[in-house]
C-alpha cells in the first residue's frame, strides 16, 4: 500500500497494489497515477515592471540550481511570467501590500 515517504509526500503504491479497490489498480486511483513530485513557485512583481529581456531565465536558473545542490535530480522546469494567481492568492498580496503600505505611513 502507498503511505508517506520522509518528508510527507504521498508515495505511489507498489506494483500491483492500489489504495483504491473500486478501481483496481493504476485505474483512476491518484497515488498509481502518481510520477512526479512538482514544486510550484510564483513571484509577484508590479504589473508595470520592466523586466529585462530573457528575464525568465535567472529565477529558473536559480531554483534548479538549489534543488540540485540538495542532491535532488532536476527533471524539468517550466516558468515563465504568464502565470495567474488565484483568488486567494490574489488576497494575500493585496493584504500584504496594504499592510506595507500602513506600516510606512
Amino acid at each position: 500500500m502507498s503511505g508517506l515517504d520522509g518528508q510527507g509526500w504521498p508515495t505511489p503504491p507498489a506494483d500491483g497494489e492500489c489504495d483504491c479497490a473500486a478501481t483496481g489498480p493504476g485505474e483512476g486511483c491518484p497515488a498509481c497515477e502518481m510520477k512526479y513530485k512538482t514544486w510550484e513557485c510564483k513571484i509577484v512583481v508590479p504589473m508595470d515592471a520592466k523586466l529585462p529581456e530573457g528575464f525568465d531565465s535567472p529565477p529558473r536558473w536559480a531554483a534548479m540550481d538549489a534543488v540540485a545542490r540538495a542532491g535532488v535530480p532536476v527533471l524539468a522546469c517550466f516558468s515563465g511570467w504568464g502565470g495567474e494567481l488565484t483568488a486567494t492568492q490574489q488576497e494575500c498580496v493585496d493584504k500584504d501590500i496594504a499592510r506595507r503600505s500602513n506600516a510606512e505611513a
